[in-house]
């Protein structure tokens, strides 16, 4: 483990108070920033770049169209809305990478 990369224990800390922050954020432009830091976090290896590139674009679909939306309960349960689904665009994220200790070979696609 290199000198900057997290623990699997801190990386699941991590992990956890950036989904509580989700909770708590009412700005759409500053909940998709978060996610968008949070999965170049998650996913900075070489072999993550095409899952990050996909849940990236995932999160920014995501926030099409809310930046033009009155304050009304209907808001409110919208940006909730949005927590969610951007929570479980993390949780991919999580679920899906490739595990630290793989190693593979120049030759192999890691994908398969």
């Amino acid at each position: 483990m290199g000198q900057n990369e997290l623990t699997q224990a801190e990386q699941e800390v991590l992990f956890q108070l950036i989904i509580r922050k989700i909770a708590s954020i009412t700005v759409p432009d500053l909940l998709k920033e978060l996610v968008t830091q949070a999965l170049q976090l998650m996913l900075r290896r070489p072999q993550d770049d095409t899952l990050r590139i996909k849940l990236i674009q995932c999160a920014t679909d995501l926030f099409v169209g809310t930046e033009n939306c009155p304050a009304s309960i209907v808001q409110d349960a919208n940006r909730r809305k949005l927590a969610r689904d951007c929570i479980e665009i993390l949780k991919a994220a999580r679920e899906h990478r490739l595990p630290r200790d793989t190693l593979y070979p120049a030759n192999v696609d890691a994908s398969l």
